[in-house]
Protein backbone atom coordinates (compact mmCIF):
# COMPACT_ATOMS: atom_id res chain seq x y z
CA UNK A 1 0.00 0.00 0.00
CA UNK A 2 1.44 3.64 -0.80
CA UNK A 3 2.08 5.55 2.48
CA UNK A 4 1.56 8.52 2.76
CA UNK A 5 3.40 11.49 5.07
CA UNK A 6 1.63 14.20 7.38
CA UNK A 7 3.77 17.07 8.32
CA UNK A 8 3.16 18.22 12.05
CA UNK A 9 4.61 21.42 13.07
CA UNK A 10 4.12 23.42 16.00
CA UNK A 11 5.17 26.23 18.57
CA UNK A 12 6.13 25.87 21.93
CA UNK A 13 4.50 29.09 24.21
CA UNK A 14 6.19 30.28 27.13
CA UNK A 15 6.22 33.54 28.96
CA UNK A 16 8.71 35.41 31.16
CA UNK A 17 8.68 38.06 32.79
CA UNK A 18 12.27 40.95 33.01
CA UNK A 19 12.53 43.87 35.22
CA UNK A 20 14.14 46.29 33.12
CA UNK A 21 14.70 50.37 34.33
CA UNK A 22 12.98 52.96 32.12
CA UNK A 23 15.94 52.95 29.57
CA UNK A 24 15.17 49.46 28.85
CA UNK A 25 18.23 48.01 30.97
CA UNK A 26 17.74 44.62 32.64
CA UNK A 27 17.79 44.99 36.42
CA UNK A 28 19.31 41.95 37.99
CA UNK A 29 18.90 40.43 41.28
CA UNK A 30 19.81 43.84 43.35
CA UNK A 31 18.45 47.28 42.24
CA UNK A 32 20.54 49.84 44.83
CA UNK A 33 18.47 52.83 44.50
CA UNK A 34 21.45 54.96 46.41
CA UNK A 35 21.36 57.62 49.36
CA UNK A 36 18.91 60.09 50.01
CA UNK A 37 18.46 62.56 53.61
CA UNK A 38 15.93 60.73 56.24
CA UNK A 39 12.36 61.30 55.57
CA UNK A 40 13.04 62.78 52.05
CA UNK A 41 12.46 60.40 49.15
CA UNK A 42 14.28 58.59 46.40
CA UNK A 43 12.07 57.56 42.94
CA UNK A 44 12.87 54.54 40.59
CA UNK A 45 10.65 53.78 37.61
CA UNK A 46 10.81 49.89 36.93
CA UNK A 47 9.05 48.20 33.98
CA UNK A 48 8.39 44.44 33.82
CA UNK A 49 8.03 42.87 30.24
CA UNK A 50 7.07 39.64 28.80
CA UNK A 51 9.40 38.18 27.10
CA UNK A 52 7.67 35.28 26.08
CA UNK A 53 5.24 34.16 23.42
CA UNK A 54 2.23 33.96 25.55
CA UNK A 55 -0.15 36.05 27.48
CA UNK A 56 1.35 36.34 31.03
CA UNK A 57 -1.72 37.36 33.68
CA UNK A 58 0.28 39.55 37.02
CA UNK A 59 -2.08 38.83 39.16
CA UNK A 60 0.33 41.10 42.11
CA UNK A 61 3.50 43.11 42.30
CA UNK A 62 4.25 44.11 45.75
CA UNK A 63 7.12 45.00 48.14
CA UNK A 64 7.75 42.71 51.21
CA UNK A 65 10.46 42.05 54.31
CA UNK A 66 13.74 40.59 53.08
CA UNK A 67 14.05 37.53 55.83
CA UNK A 68 17.55 38.76 56.00
CA UNK A 69 16.53 42.25 56.82
CA UNK A 70 13.47 42.05 59.00
CA UNK A 71 11.31 45.45 58.83
CA UNK A 72 13.17 46.94 55.31
CA UNK A 73 9.83 46.98 54.14
CA UNK A 74 8.34 49.97 55.87
CA UNK A 75 11.07 51.97 53.64
CA UNK A 76 10.07 51.18 50.56
CA UNK A 77 6.42 51.75 48.47
CA UNK A 78 4.91 51.75 45.02
CA UNK A 79 3.39 54.91 44.45
CA UNK A 80 1.99 54.68 40.95
CA UNK A 81 1.23 51.99 38.55
CA UNK A 82 -0.61 48.88 38.33
CA UNK A 83 0.32 46.14 40.64
CA UNK A 84 -2.66 43.40 40.14
CA UNK A 85 -4.52 42.09 37.18
CA UNK A 86 -2.29 43.22 34.79
CA UNK A 87 -2.63 40.77 31.38
CA UNK A 88 0.57 41.47 29.44
CA UNK A 89 0.90 40.01 25.91
CA UNK A 90 4.33 38.93 24.17
CA UNK A 91 6.50 42.07 24.63
CA UNK A 92 4.21 43.93 26.59
CA UNK A 93 5.29 46.17 29.56
CA UNK A 94 3.78 47.72 32.80
CA UNK A 95 5.76 50.33 34.88
CA UNK A 96 5.36 51.10 38.03
CA UNK A 97 7.25 54.03 40.45
CA UNK A 98 8.73 52.66 43.76
CA UNK A 99 10.17 54.81 46.25
CA UNK A 100 12.33 54.51 49.21
CA UNK A 101 11.57 56.86 52.04
CA UNK A 102 13.95 55.94 54.66
CA UNK A 103 12.70 56.93 58.03
CA UNK A 104 15.96 55.74 59.64
CA UNK A 105 19.92 56.19 58.85
CA UNK A 106 21.76 53.73 57.78
CA UNK A 107 20.69 50.84 55.09
CA UNK A 108 17.37 49.70 54.54
CA UNK A 109 16.67 46.53 52.29
CA UNK A 110 13.46 44.98 51.19
CA UNK A 111 12.12 42.47 47.96
CA UNK A 112 10.46 43.89 44.72
CA UNK A 113 8.11 40.77 44.04
CA UNK A 114 6.02 40.25 40.84
CA UNK A 115 3.82 36.99 40.72
CA UNK A 116 2.43 35.60 37.58
CA UNK A 117 1.24 31.87 37.58
CA UNK A 118 1.69 31.11 33.89
CA UNK A 119 5.23 33.11 33.98
CA UNK A 120 7.97 30.42 33.63
CA UNK A 121 10.24 32.26 36.43
CA UNK A 122 7.02 33.24 38.87
CA UNK A 123 7.42 34.95 41.16
CA UNK A 124 10.65 37.24 40.54
CA UNK A 125 12.26 38.71 43.03
CA UNK A 126 14.21 42.01 43.34
CA UNK A 127 16.39 42.87 46.39
CA UNK A 128 15.99 46.60 47.00
CA UNK A 129 18.26 48.54 48.75
CA UNK A 130 18.84 52.57 49.35
CA UNK A 131 20.52 54.36 52.04
CA UNK A 132 19.57 56.86 54.77
CA UNK A 133 21.96 59.29 55.69
CA UNK A 134 21.64 62.00 58.40
CA UNK A 135 23.63 64.63 60.70
CA UNK A 136 24.63 63.20 63.73
CA UNK A 137 25.64 65.69 66.94
CA UNK A 138 28.23 64.68 69.47
CA UNK A 139 28.40 67.67 72.41
CA UNK A 140 31.77 68.15 73.77
CA UNK A 141 31.85 67.45 76.71
CA UNK A 142 28.31 65.50 76.44
CA UNK A 143 27.16 66.70 79.95
CA UNK A 144 28.23 69.64 81.84
CA UNK A 145 28.04 70.02 86.16
CA UNK A 146 29.14 73.29 86.83
CA UNK A 147 29.66 72.39 90.59
CA UNK A 148 28.80 74.84 93.32
CA UNK A 149 29.45 78.89 92.57
CA UNK A 150 28.87 81.58 94.55
CA UNK A 151 25.72 83.84 94.36
CA UNK A 152 27.00 87.25 92.56
CA UNK A 153 29.45 85.22 90.65
CA UNK A 154 28.97 82.58 87.60
CA UNK A 155 30.86 80.11 85.99
CA UNK A 156 31.48 79.05 82.30
CA UNK A 157 31.81 76.38 80.25
CA UNK A 158 32.97 75.95 76.59
CA UNK A 159 30.95 73.73 74.33
CA UNK A 160 31.80 72.25 70.98
CA UNK A 161 29.13 70.76 68.78
CA UNK A 162 30.51 68.04 66.23
CA UNK A 163 28.24 66.79 63.14
CA UNK A 164 29.71 62.73 63.20
CA UNK A 165 27.29 61.79 60.73
CA UNK A 166 27.00 60.79 57.24
CA UNK A 167 24.98 63.92 56.06
CA UNK A 168 25.14 67.89 56.55
CA UNK A 169 22.66 69.34 59.67
CA UNK A 170 21.20 72.79 59.58
CA UNK A 171 20.10 74.18 63.25
CA UNK A 172 17.38 76.66 63.61
CA UNK A 173 18.00 77.23 67.35
CA UNK A 174 19.37 76.81 70.39
CA UNK A 175 17.38 77.01 73.61
CA UNK A 176 17.76 76.48 77.74
CA UNK A 177 14.77 76.53 79.84
CA UNK A 178 16.30 77.95 83.09
CA UNK A 179 17.16 82.07 83.32
CA UNK A 180 20.23 80.86 85.37
CA UNK A 181 21.71 79.48 82.20
CA UNK A 182 22.69 81.37 79.11
CA UNK A 183 24.56 80.82 75.72
CA UNK A 184 27.24 83.14 74.47
CA UNK A 185 29.06 83.35 71.30
CA UNK A 186 27.57 82.36 67.96
CA UNK A 187 23.96 81.10 68.49
CA UNK A 188 21.67 79.43 65.67
CA UNK A 189 18.54 80.96 65.43
CA UNK A 190 15.49 81.13 62.30
CA UNK A 191 16.99 84.38 60.85
CA UNK A 192 20.68 82.88 60.76
CA UNK A 193 20.45 79.64 60.83
CA UNK A 194 23.67 77.50 60.94
CA UNK A 195 24.70 74.43 58.91
CA UNK A 196 27.01 71.69 59.78
CA UNK A 197 28.96 69.49 57.05
CA UNK A 198 30.09 65.84 58.07
CA UNK A 199 33.23 66.74 60.24
CA UNK A 200 32.64 70.57 60.92
CA UNK A 201 32.44 71.97 64.42
CA UNK A 202 30.57 74.72 66.28
CA UNK A 203 31.05 76.26 69.23
CA UNK A 204 29.20 78.18 72.50
CA UNK A 205 29.34 79.06 76.14
CA UNK A 206 27.61 78.45 78.97
CA UNK A 207 27.43 80.63 81.69
CA UNK A 208 25.44 79.50 84.68
CA UNK A 209 24.79 82.23 87.05
CA UNK A 210 22.99 81.13 90.50
CA UNK A 211 20.19 83.34 92.06
CA UNK A 212 19.55 80.86 94.83
CA UNK A 213 21.78 79.14 97.16
CA UNK A 214 21.85 75.65 98.27
CA UNK A 215 19.38 74.75 95.15
CA UNK A 216 20.78 72.44 92.52
CA UNK A 217 19.66 73.84 89.19
CA UNK A 218 19.18 71.49 86.20
CA UNK A 219 18.55 72.32 82.25
CA UNK A 220 19.36 71.58 79.29
CA UNK A 221 21.33 72.54 76.08
CA UNK A 222 18.75 71.77 73.47
CA UNK A 223 19.38 72.21 69.46
CA UNK A 224 16.95 72.34 67.16
CA UNK A 225 17.13 70.84 63.99
CA UNK A 226 15.15 71.80 60.14
CA UNK A 227 14.55 67.71 60.40
CA UNK A 228 12.64 68.24 63.25
CA UNK A 229 15.35 66.29 65.37
CA UNK A 230 16.62 67.37 68.41
CA UNK A 231 20.06 67.63 70.37
CA UNK A 232 20.57 67.84 74.00
CA UNK A 233 23.20 68.25 76.62
CA UNK A 234 22.53 67.68 80.40
CA UNK A 235 23.41 71.03 82.54
CA UNK A 236 23.67 71.22 86.70
CA UNK A 237 25.00 73.76 89.06
CA UNK A 238 24.79 74.33 92.87
CA UNK A 239 24.10 77.88 94.03
CA UNK A 240 26.81 78.78 97.29
CA UNK A 241 25.85 81.33 99.78
CA UNK A 242 28.98 83.72 100.23
CA UNK A 243 27.66 85.00 103.95
CA UNK A 244 30.08 84.43 106.61
CA UNK A 245 32.91 83.27 104.78
CA UNK A 246 35.62 85.00 106.40
CA UNK A 247 36.41 83.34 109.99
CA UNK A 248 39.09 85.74 111.43
CA UNK A 249 40.90 84.43 114.30
CA UNK A 250 41.52 85.59 117.66
CA UNK A 251 38.31 86.70 118.63
CA UNK A 252 37.71 90.11 120.15
CA UNK A 253 37.82 90.10 123.82
CA UNK A 254 37.53 93.58 125.15
CA UNK A 255 35.46 96.17 124.09
CA UNK A 256 33.23 96.42 120.63
CA UNK A 257 35.36 94.06 118.14
CA UNK A 258 38.45 94.60 120.21
CA UNK A 259 41.65 92.48 120.65
CA UNK A 260 44.00 93.09 123.13
CA UNK A 261 48.01 93.06 122.51
CA UNK A 262 50.54 92.87 125.10
CA UNK A 263 51.22 96.09 126.95
CA UNK A 264 54.97 97.53 125.40
CA UNK A 265 57.15 100.11 126.72
CA UNK A 266 57.16 103.15 123.91
CA UNK A 267 59.97 102.92 121.56
CA UNK A 268 60.41 98.69 121.70
CA UNK A 269 58.55 96.52 120.32
CA UNK A 270 56.49 93.83 121.68
CA UNK A 271 55.07 90.21 121.52
CA UNK A 272 53.66 89.36 118.00
CA UNK A 273 50.04 88.26 118.02
CA UNK A 274 49.23 85.40 115.50
CA UNK A 275 46.09 86.13 113.33
CA UNK A 276 44.14 83.39 111.29
CA UNK A 277 41.65 83.61 108.29
CA UNK A 278 39.78 80.79 107.57
CA UNK A 279 37.41 79.95 104.56
CA UNK A 280 34.58 78.98 106.48
CA UNK A 281 32.28 78.95 102.97
CA UNK A 282 31.20 76.25 100.55
CA UNK A 283 33.54 77.87 97.68
CA UNK A 284 36.78 79.39 97.27
CA UNK A 285 38.28 82.98 97.86
CA UNK A 286 40.68 84.97 97.20
CA UNK A 287 42.19 87.12 99.93
CA UNK A 288 43.92 90.12 98.23
CA UNK A 289 45.29 91.87 100.97
CA UNK A 290 44.96 92.57 104.67
CA UNK A 291 46.10 96.27 106.12
CA UNK A 292 45.99 98.07 108.86
CA UNK A 293 45.87 102.03 109.31
CA UNK A 294 48.33 102.84 112.03
CA UNK A 295 51.34 101.88 110.65
CA UNK A 296 53.58 103.95 113.16
CA UNK A 297 51.81 101.64 116.52
CA UNK A 298 51.88 98.70 114.66
CA UNK A 299 53.62 96.12 112.82
CA UNK A 300 51.50 94.05 110.02
CA UNK A 301 53.83 91.13 108.32
CA UNK A 302 52.33 91.19 104.72
CA UNK A 303 49.54 89.51 103.21
CA UNK A 304 49.06 89.34 99.02
CA UNK A 305 46.67 87.44 96.86
CA UNK A 306 46.18 83.86 98.32
CA UNK A 307 43.75 81.57 97.35
CA UNK A 308 41.67 79.78 100.39
CA UNK A 309 39.99 76.68 99.89
CA UNK A 310 37.21 75.54 100.98
CA UNK A 311 36.07 72.72 103.31
CA UNK A 312 36.33 69.05 101.80
CA UNK A 313 33.13 67.24 101.81
CA UNK A 314 31.71 65.45 104.72
CA UNK A 315 31.87 66.23 108.14
CA UNK A 316 34.73 67.90 110.14
CA UNK A 317 35.93 69.58 107.91
CA UNK A 318 38.03 73.03 107.70
CA UNK A 319 38.57 74.99 104.93
CA UNK A 320 42.42 76.69 103.95
CA UNK A 321 43.65 79.44 106.39
CA UNK A 322 46.64 81.21 105.97
CA UNK A 323 48.23 83.48 109.31
CA UNK A 324 50.15 86.99 109.54
CA UNK A 325 51.46 88.70 113.06
CA UNK A 326 50.57 92.17 114.21
CA UNK A 327 53.45 93.24 116.32
CA UNK A 328 53.09 96.59 118.97
CA UNK A 329 55.46 99.59 118.38
CA UNK A 330 54.20 102.18 120.71
CA UNK A 331 55.89 105.59 119.74
CA UNK A 332 53.31 107.16 122.27
CA UNK A 333 51.88 106.74 125.40
CA UNK A 334 48.50 105.57 125.84
CA UNK A 335 46.05 103.48 124.11
CA UNK A 336 46.83 103.14 120.67
CA UNK A 337 44.55 101.70 118.05
CA UNK A 338 44.02 100.22 115.03
CA UNK A 339 41.64 98.59 112.09
CA UNK A 340 42.22 95.50 110.14
CA UNK A 341 40.64 95.61 106.91
CA UNK A 342 40.76 92.13 105.28
CA UNK A 343 39.63 92.68 101.63
CA UNK A 344 38.59 89.35 99.33
CA UNK A 345 37.30 88.74 95.79
CA UNK A 346 33.80 87.62 97.46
Amino acid sequence: EPTTLVSISGVGLLSTLVATNSSGATIASTLAMGSVSVNETLSQQVVFKNEGNKDVTVSLIGVEDDPAAPGGSTHFSITSGATTGITLPANATTEITLECTPTAAGSHQAILKAVAADASNSPLETILTCQGTAGVIEFTPASHNFGGVALGQFAEQNVVVRNVGDDSVEFLSATLTNSEYTLLGTVPSAATPITLQTGETMGMVVRFTPQTAGITVNDTLTLHMSSGSTATMPLQGLGLSVSNCLEVTPLPDAGPNAVLLENTRVGESGTALTFTIRNACEVPFMVNSVSQNNVSEFLMSMVVGTTLDPAPAGPGGNGETLTFTVTPTPQFLGVQESTLTVETDL
